[in-house]
């Protein structure tokens, strides 16, 4: 809000949560009453030194912090930044645990996406198959399916494409139930009931 005054816009310097403080940057991310509870539930040390700003606490967390911390500080940063524009915009009181569950699962999911997928992991002749545009005025359809093991379930996802690779069409279902990836497959060719509707036959 700040900020904000300093541009002429007319809006209080109060912090929207606490309003108690103005809402420097410091304030809003690091030593408002909520963002402060967060980092304390994480383990983050938010000790202020006289005359210090955002930054400079930014680099005298980093430089004492290991790598993992270092990554939950900027995910965290960004979660509480989150909780308090939905304050703002949507009137919805922040929640520190889920201001905190938020952030370590985006990082975790982060984290999944660095990791390097090794192709041992693969069956042998995986991904040897190419998708290959249908004959002129032709129509390709597509089906793939995922089995849930740990919520018992399964579902499929049907595609049709023309020879220049557009989408045409296409339809997801989901189910409960215990199958084999090759039965569930089947449904899923099944269900396309749409493939005859539209004389793709």
């Amino acid at each position: 809000m700040v900020m904000l005054i300093t541009k002429r816009v007319d809006v209080s310097s109060l912090c929207p949560i606490c309003e108690s403080h103005d809402e420097t940057i410091l304030h809003a991310l690091v030593t408002c009453s909520v963002a402060a509870t967060c980092w304390a539930k994480a383990g983050v040390n938010t000790t202020i030194a006289t005359g210090m700003d955002f930054l400079d606490w930014c680099a005298t967390t980093f430089d004492s912090a290991s790598n993992e911390t270092q990554c939950l500080v900027a995910v965290l940063c960004w979660a509480i930044w989150k909780a308090q524009n939905d304050k703002v915009w949507n009137n919805k009181l922040p929640n520190v645990y889920s201001t905190i569950a938020f952030a370590i699962t985006y990082l975790g999911q982060w984290k999944t996406t660095q990791t390097p997928f090794e192709s041992s992991q693969l069956a042998a002749g995986y991904g040897a198959e190419r998708w290959s545009s249908p004959v002129s005025n032709g129509v390709k359809v597509n089906v793939d399916v995922v089995v849930f093991e740990g919520s018992q379930g399964y579902g499929f996802g049907v595609v049709a494409r023309n020879e220049f690779d557009y989408l045409i069409e296409g339809v997801a279902r989901s189910y409960l139930g215990v199958v084999r990836p090759e039965l569930a497959e089947a449904i899923g060719v099944r269900e396309a009931s749409w493939i005859k509707a539209n004389g793709w036959y």
